[in-house]
């Protein structure tokens, strides 16, 4: 049976309960992971098979001049 990621959430545990939670059932490294640089809530998304929604930031910087010429 899948875990229910945002059913957990709702019911009001935080992305370190549930990541906590996930990885001690299945041996995953939080601690590694963690101090890879990931987060919580990637970590957890990640054990519970929900993809991860990204923060989506325009930047100028980032387009592509050329377009349009």
């Amino acid at each position: 049976m899948a875990f229910d990621y945002l059913g957990a959430k709702q019911d009001g545990y935080n992305d370190e309960e549930i990541a906590a939670h996930l990885a001690s059932s299945s041996g995953f490294d939080l601690d590694g992971a963690v101090g890879d640089g990931y987060t919580y809530s990637e970590i957890s998304q990640h054990l519970a098979g929900t993809p991860v929604q990204p923060d989506v930031v325009d930047d100028p910087s980032a387009r592509d001049s050329t377009i349009g010429e």
